[in-house]
């Protein structure tokens, strides 16, 4: 069960090197597969997706918590999901097939953290994506269960190989190669006006001559 001894590990680190910190953060009561300690959801947002990850977990053995924050009180969304994943998962202390979406209202930041069986179906290039593209722009427009259960769908479908990889990898691809080709615009630009500088200096520049 490598998920929970690095749970164990990083919770004993940030202990030692970060302990003010981590006295000021205490993690909520866990109130099911949705813990809402920011009020950002009906209660019929929160049966639904209740409803929905208990049916995923007994059909799949795959067991998918929430965790929605106020604020992180200065502790960071690493060691939050970890503590967690170790707190709250009870299926995935078996069979490692556990994730953890924490995310903090006031920090307007979010992390998964997922069991290491699922590292391969779900690298770090996918979680990012589902945070990026598939949650993100409906929290951007006040629709948190829109952007939570979109995240959790993208999750299933990855899971289920409806969806793989390339998703986002072209994208992140296509991205990469526009930033390479603006750096080199840039840098020729600033080439071609240096050297039209330097041309205009040399004309302006007087010219002299010698009486012998």
């Amino acid at each position: 069960m490598r998920l929970f001894r690095y749970a164990n590990g990083l919770c004993i680190l940030c202990a030692l090197l970060l302990a003010p910190t981590a006295q000021a953060f205490t993690l909520p009561p866990n109130d099911g597969f949705v813990t809402d300690e920011a009020d950002l959801l009906t209660k019929e947002q929160d049966r639904s997706l209740e409803q929905s990850l208990r049916l995923y977990r007994a059909q799949t053995k795959t067991e998918i918590v929430v965790l929605i924050l106020e604020s992180t009180k200065g502790e960071s969304l690493e060691n939050i999901s970890a503590t967690t994943a170790h707190a709250w998962l009870q299926l995935a202390k078996k069979n490692e097939r556990g994730i953890v979406i924490v995310f903090s209202y006031q920090d307007r930041n979010m992390t998964i953290l997922t069991g290491d069986v699922l590292s391969e179906e779900l690298p770090d290039v996918v979680l990012n994506g589902i945070i990026d593209k598939d949650i993100m722009p409906p929290f951007k427009d006040g629709n948190y269960y829109e952007g939570i259960a979109a995240g959790i769908e993208s999750i299933k479908r990855h899971l289920s190989g409806e969806f793989d990889v390339t998703r986002y990898e072209k994208e992140e691809q296509f991205i990469s190669v526009f930033w390479y080709y603006i750096f080199i615009i840039f840098v020729v630009s600033v080439g071609v006006i240096g050297y039209r500088s330097k041309i205009k200096q040399q004309r302006r520049r007087p010219r002299y001559r010698s009486n012998y």
